[in-house]
């Protein structure tokens, strides 16, 4: 639970955060961190996350044992 709850929390400081404002009014480099975390960082710790009971099935499926392979 206390995993999910840390990508809720990067999801929230790279948009509503400083790293937002500065983005809008004062650096150029900011979207590009903002980019990062959103595209990095809140992902995986989403997936991270994710209660055993949800994910169990997943490795069942034969497509999503192809896709993830690729």
């Amino acid at each position: 639970m206390a995993r999910s709850q840390g990508a809720l929390a990067v999801l929230l400081g790279a948009l509503t955060g400083p790293v937002h404002d500065l983005s809008d009014y004062y650096l150029f480099s900011a979207p590009l961190i903002q980019h990062m975390l959103l595209s990095f960082a809140m992902p995986r710790s989403l997936l991270y996350g994710t209660p055993g009971w949800m994910a169990r099935p997943l490795p069942a499926r034969r497509a999503l044992l192809q896709l993830a392979a690729r």
